[in-house]
């Protein structure tokens, strides 16, 4: 054990090792489950979109760690690679409080009929694949979230810590909304820009407006659940 936490860079932050272990069993079984078709019937109803959705969460993370890694090299041409590293973050971590959207897909599956709920285990199982890649989604997000918050708290100070949660909650609030409401993805900023941004003038009004506050609030509370869990994790 001892040589192994000792090929972990010092950069890295040890204590969320056994919880991005979990969330990426987790996710490697999800996927697995849905590619091999085991219950086809039921699991092809989570093809494709879980499985990609599942990779789209775990990119923030991928960037998080090369902004911890150029950081802490501490040299001129390394660090210029933290300002698009913060970028591509902000841009794709909105995919992982999204991922609580797709609880919605729950409707695909007969769980109550004729004053009945489903005695079908194949439909149960089939919730708890949806569910589990759900949870994996939004925990290995709000991981790179911590990460990321301690690094600012670090340099800038609890204040500066709480903005960027701020922040990103705001964003992906308005993401969610883009992305669960208007039907665009992370790839129509950069293959449809103008058609995206006339949409948004179109369609935002008050309506729009109270939407994105309350998938703002569910971001951040999908965080800090998340980061409460990780904490009681961490003091055991």
């Amino acid at each position: 054990m001892r040589n192994t936490a000792k090929k972990i860079p010092s950069w890295f932050p040890r204590d969320l090792i056994k919880p991005l272990l979990y969330l990426g069993g987790c996710s490697l079984l999800v996927t697995w489950l849905i590619l091999t078709q085991s219950l086809h019937i039921y699991l092809q109803a989570l093809w494709p979109w879980l499985p990609w959705n599942i990779f789209l969460a775990w990119l923030p993370l991928f960037f998080v760690l090369c902004v911890l890694w150029a950081t802490h090299k501490n040299k001129c041409c390394l660090r210029l690679l933290t300002l698009p590293c913060w970028a591509l973050f902000f841009f794709f971590y909105p995919n992982s409080p999204y991922m609580l959207t797709n609880l919605i897909h729950l409707n695909r599956f007969q769980f109550f009929s004729y004053g009945q709920f489903s005695a079908d285990p194949a439909t149960w199982f089939a919730f708890l694949v949806l569910i589990t890649g759900v949870a994996a989604g939004c925990g290995v997000g709000s991981i790179s979230l911590v990460m990321i918050e301690r690094h600012i708290e670090q340099k800038h100070g609890v204040v500066w810590g709480c903005l960027l949660i701020t922040m990103v909650s705001l964003s992906s609030g308005i993401a969610i909304w883009i992305g669960r409401i208007l039907r665009f993805n992370s790839w129509d900023i950069v293959f449809r820009p103008f058609y995206l941004l006339r949409e948004l003038i179109a369609q935002f009004d008050l309506n729009a407006f109270f939407l994105c506050i309350l998938f703002a609030i569910m971001s951040a509370g999908t965080y800090l659940l998340f980061r409460a869990f990780f904490n009681k994790e961490l003091m055991r």
